[in-house]
């Protein structure tokens, strides 16, 4: 800002079927129980939850799970309460990153 540019920040909505997995995070991710059991600490099949039932990029077997209404609901309000703190720290503008094959917004 003091030489007079602007700052902008990008923001995404995660990656969907291209979330890298570990070969453990996989195992958890096929498995209901060992999955819900991880979950406080890891909950795989939410990280890679997508728009759709969809194959993992890296994880042979893993399939992502559908988002729920309620979780792409959450997704784009979270976008806009994260636009308006960084407005207020003096952000000039936010950018939506929604490229690359599998990531979330361009599915």
């Amino acid at each position: 800002h003091k030489t007079g540019s602007k700052l902008f920040i990008q923001l995404a909505g995660g990656f969907g079927r291209s979330m890298a997995v570990t070969p453990w995070m996989a195992a958890l991710g096929k498995n209901d129980l060992l999955n819900k059991l991880a979950s406080p600490i890891v909950d795989v099949q939410y990280a890679c939850a997508s728009a759709s039932a969809t194959p993992n990029r890296w994880a042979d077997g893993l399939t992502s799970r559908p988002f729920t209404v309620e979780e792409i609901q959450e997704m784009v309000w979270h976008f806009g309460a994260t636009a308006k703190k960084l407005r207020e720290a003096g952000i000039d503008g936010v950018e939506i990153h929604a490229v690359h094959e599998g990531y979330n917004l361009d599915q």
